[in-house]
């Protein structure tokens, strides 16, 4: 019978990649951030978080828009779309430096 032989090579090395510290947003900041304000939100599209609570999401592709009102609960902010839309909550985190809203779907977008 005949044997194999497995030959492992271990490289050993180190490779740095940027540490950000990923913080998620108090409800008062999220206030300060964007409510009151429209942003846009990655390359996707642009949101408007109305002082009266009111939510409208406009996509550059599209152009339709998207109704709904908001609440800010745990450092999220969570939209019940208007009609048959469903409901949504996002977070809003921050690096220090860059802001960014989390879906629940895992995907992150800058908001500027």
């Amino acid at each position: 019978m005949r044997g194999w032989t497995v030959v492992l090579g271990i490289f050993c090395g180190s490779i740095t990649f940027p540490a950000v510290a990923q913080q998620f947003d108090s409800a008062a900041q999220i206030e300060q951030r964007v409510i009151g304000k429209t942003v846009r939100v990655g390359d996707d599209g642009r949101a408007t978080y109305g002082r009266d609570g009111s939510y409208t999401y406009v996509p550059f592709k599209t152009g339709k828009v998207w109704k709904g009102r908001y609440a800010i609960s745990h450092g999220q902010i969570c939209v019940t779309f208007s009609g048959k839309g469903g409901r949504r909550c996002d977070w809003i985190s921050n690096d220090g430096r860059v802001m960014y809203l989390s879906n629940m779907f895992g995907q992150r977008y800058e908001i500027r």
